[in-house]
């Protein structure tokens, strides 16, 4: 749907569509999620896989919640992949953990798991918040994504 509308009508992509105490979004995305979702209240995908981890984390749940939460994670990682040449996971930076083939993030010690180094999980917070803006078509923001994580994924 969405190729065919930046066809047909380009500009539906660089119109805002009125949110609410949200992250803004194109005009186009709120539509075909709008009708995707036969008149039930919609949730982004990668919006609400984050939102009980951010929930956790800062007690709040919407998307500028979790993209604030990524921004944090990066600076603690960047803090931590400058300071010690070791992939210890140290109590309070995140780490990215496969569990029965699903990633999670962790920010307290996992033990159990085997948790991937230190630069993946980077890579990976950079594309779930890449994925948010992406989603809700938010392509200044997306810009702006890209410029903050530039010197953490130069590391």
């Amino acid at each position: 749907m969405l190729r065919y509308i930046r066809v047909k009508w380009p500009s539906a992509f660089k119109k805002q569509a009125p949110v609410d105490e949200q992250m803004p979004q194109s005009f186009a995305h709120w539509w075909v999620y709008s009708r995707l979702s036969g008149g039930v209240p919609f949730e982004y995908p990668t919006i609400e896989y984050w939102s009980s981890t951010s929930l956790d984390w800062q007690d709040s749940r919407t998307g500028a919640d979790i993209i604030a939460m990524f921004k944090t994670w990066l600076d603690l990682l960047f803090i931590d992949i400058t300071s010690f040449e070791d992939e210890h996971h140290r109590e309070g930076v995140p780490h990215l953990y496969n569990i029965d083939g699903q990633a999670h993030i962790y920010y307290v010690k996992n033990a159990k798991q085997k948790r991937a180094s230190r630069r993946l999980t980077v890579k990976y917070i950079v594309q779930q918040g890449m994925g948010i803006f992406q989603e809700r078509g938010f392509t200044e923001g997306l810009e702006w994504w890209t410029g903050e994580c530039k010197l953490i994924k130069s590391l």
